[in-house]
């Protein structure tokens, strides 16, 4: 292919814009042809993941409870199922201002987000201060307030602890919360062809429907789909799923090497050594085989063929294994 075949960066990027804002293609039902989207690539869970369906009722019934003690009045919070979308796609579809939180999933070193809209940060004030929720934010008003910040701070780390408490049963995670952005493009947690998983929360309260997403990625999310039912007891999709890494182990090279002797040598007797120097070992009675740091097999040295080798005799017990037992 020449080079002069190959779009730009500029004109992908114009193809990009240009797809999103055009309305005027045919539909597919009316037998024509429908546009693609080339940077819409989406897809929905099809397979049950009852470990996530469990998580995400849990997540809803605590988001109930902490958004009453907020917006002081009843809530109600419903989700839907969660889409798997590239974060450049994501990030770029998101408004300006948003309200953006930055999630560190410890241990794992993953990290999401936490994402909302001006108008559900005004709400949110409105009803925390008396107000009736109905009135809608100002266009002219560009960045949020202080007190829009801290509000909202202070409610996202309560959700951030109700989802530590929702996913407990299943994992023990830490979902640490750390920097808030207002503009997305200042929020770079994940290469944008990297794929994220998107379950959006919409609290419903004085007939209003406030939206907020919650972005995790998909690393995090899609194992979840193999723990089932039958996980327990090595059926099923997570019994599968083990049988196919325990057989691809199975084919992994690993090299040994073995320790013939060690000793003790002073620094100053080192530094003082001179060619033609002895140093004492004593023969070793048992080798070790190690795979990097870790002992396997034990046996006895000889030669073979004016070869140095192993004679392998024991496998090493894993609960003697490691550095803590030496």
């Amino acid at each position: 292919m020449e080079s002069d075949e190959v779009l730009t960066g500029e004109e992908s990027e114009a193809l990009r814009d240009s797809a999103a804002t055009d309305d005027s293609s045919p539909s597919a039902d009316a037998g024509g042809v429908r546009a693609l989207d080339p940077d819409h690539w989406e897809r929905v869970f099809r397979d049950r993941a009852p470990a996530l369906e469990s998580i995400a009722e849990r997540m809803v019934s605590r988001f109930r409870l902490s958004g009453r003690k907020y917006f002081r009045r009843s809530v109600e919070v419903t989700t839907e199922p969660p889409k798997v979308v590239r974060w450049g796609y994501y990030l770029r579809g998101l408004p300006i201002p948003a309200s953006l939180h930055e999630l560190e999933v410890r241990p794992l070193g993953l990290r999401g987000v936490v994402s909302t809209n001006s108008q559900f940060i005004f709400t949110l004030v409105d009803f925390f201060f008396g107000g009736d929720g109905k009135a809608d934010r100002p266009p002219d008003f560009v960045e949020h307030t202080a007190m829009e910040e801290r509000m909202v701070r202070r409610f996202i780390e309560v959700l951030v602890t109700d989802m530590e408490e929702s996913w407990r049963p299943l994992v023990d995670l830490d979902f640490v919360l750390g920097r808030s952005e207002n503009n997305p493009l200042f929020l770079s947690i994940a290469a944008d062809s990297d794929s994220m998983s998107i379950t959006p929360f919409t609290f419903h309260v004085a007939g209003r429907e406030l939206t907020l997403d919650i972005a995790l990625p998909s690393a995090l999310i899609e194992p979840m789909q193999l723990v089932g039912k039958d996980s327990g007891n090595g059926t099923g999709k997570a019994g599968v799923w083990r049988s196919h890494i325990r057989e691809d182990v199975q084919d992994a090279e690993v090299t040994l090497r073995a320790v013939l002797a060690e000793t003790e040598v002073s620094l100053r007797d080192l530094t003082m050594a001179m060619p033609g120097d002895v140093i004492p070992i004593e023969k070793p009675g048992v080798i070790r085989l190690l795979a990097g740091d870790q002992p396997v097999l034990e046996g006895s040295f000889g030669i073979i063929r004016d070869v140095n080798a192993v004679k392998v005799t024991s496998q090493v017990r894993r609960d003697r294994a490691g550095e803590r037992n030496g």
